[in-house]
């Protein structure tokens, strides 16, 4: 029998529940299985035409009546409600769609005209704010299905009320990241450079092969200051005191400090039950003066601070500390 098989992605939208909760996410995709079970079944002529008495089968997982084929862990029906559910859609408006024919939206927003402003280009030199939204839909690998027969819409798997769906698939992913979700970055006529980022992203895996939901997300705060010093000028002398050559070259301070939020939480389907897997709060605090004595000779000291905080009890908490003095000679012209 030939068999189909390959990868899947397109760009998405999940905008509309960037900010929602996790927890209450999940729960509205476990209450869009039914509905959308029962709008497949009713597009299902084969389904249509069974008697009455035997078109709801009692489901145990979802605890209720669901469509003959189309149980609470069927993979279609689980499919469209993730979609739906992460999507910001009901099980009575999601798509049913598994590959879809069109692209949606992803954007990339940079504004730099603040400085058109009289008052503002007083004081600032340049004032830069930026925003970027980028979501995927992916299929990591699906294949025909060869238990699948278009002759019987209806054939279920033996010993389930799970019909046999046309392709199989391992996993689903939806991910999404705001890069950033607010940027603003400043220069001051005075060549101090004060920044500010606000990163989010997430990543949503449905794994069939045990109903479980895996949540990956993060959320990053980075505040910079940057300040040069021009024309930073002394004198080097030999130990002899017989040679004696003065240096000016800019010295570059940068400083960023930032916070780190990465938690990953799995949430099995069978049970309706969400647990923390693994996760930590971070802080990171990174120091550095760059300057050039020459155009092959430059130095830089540097300072940084991490911090980790971890969410589950079997790992602990960190910290590391790094400072030192870099030397880079260059030999080429």
């Amino acid at each position: 029998t030939p068999t189909t098989s390959g990868n899947y992605n397109i760009s998405y939208l999940m905008a509309a529940t960037s900010f929602a909760d996790g927890d209450k996410l999940f729960k509205e995709m476990l209450e869009n299985r039914r509905d959308v079970a029962m709008r497949l079944a009713q597009e299902n002529s084969a389904w249509m035409a069974l008697d009455s008495d035997h078109k709801m089968v009692y489901d145990s997982i979802g605890h209720g009546l669901y469509p003959y084929g189309y149980g609470a862990t069927s993979q279609e029906v689980l499919l469209y409600s993730f979609l739906g559910a992460y999507s910001g859609q009901n099980g009575n408006k999601a798509s049913l769609t598994l590959f879809k024919k069109f692209a949606l939206p992803n954007w990339t927003l940079n504004f730099t005209g603040l400085t058109k402003i009289p008052a503002i280009k007083k004081v600032f030199k340049t004032v830069n704010i930026t925003h970027s939204y980028k979501a995927t839909y992916s299929i990591s690998q699906w294949v025909s299905n060869v238990n699948y027969d278009a002759q019987n819409m209806l054939a279920v798997y033996e010993g389930t009320n799970l019909r046999v769906p046309e392709f199989d698939m391992s996993q689903v992913t939806l991910s999404e990241q705001y890069a950033p979700l607010i940027g603003v970055k400043l220069t001051f006529k005075n060549t101090l450079a004060p920044s500010f980022d606000y990163k989010k992203s997430r990543t949503l895996t449905l794994t069939f092969s045990n109903n479980q939901v895996t949540e990956v997300e993060g959320r990053e705060i980075v505040i910079g200051c940057g300040y040069t010093f021009k024309d930073l000028g002394f004198s080097i002398t030999l130990l002899d005191g017989s040679n004696r050559r003065s240096i000016s070259n800019d010295l570059t301070l940068k400083l960023d400090i930032g916070f780190r939020r990465d938690k990953t939480t799995l949430r099995s389907i069978n049970e309706s039950y969400s647990q923390i897997s693994s996760g930590q709060r971070k802080v990171n605090v990174y120091f550095t003066a760059d300057y050039n004595f020459s155009q092959r000779l430059s130095a830089q000291a540097f300072f940084k601070y991490d911090m980790s905080n971890p969410y589950v009890a079997n790992s602990y908490k960190t910290t590391n500390t790094y400072a030192g003095l870099t030397l880079r000679f260059s030999l080429t012209q």
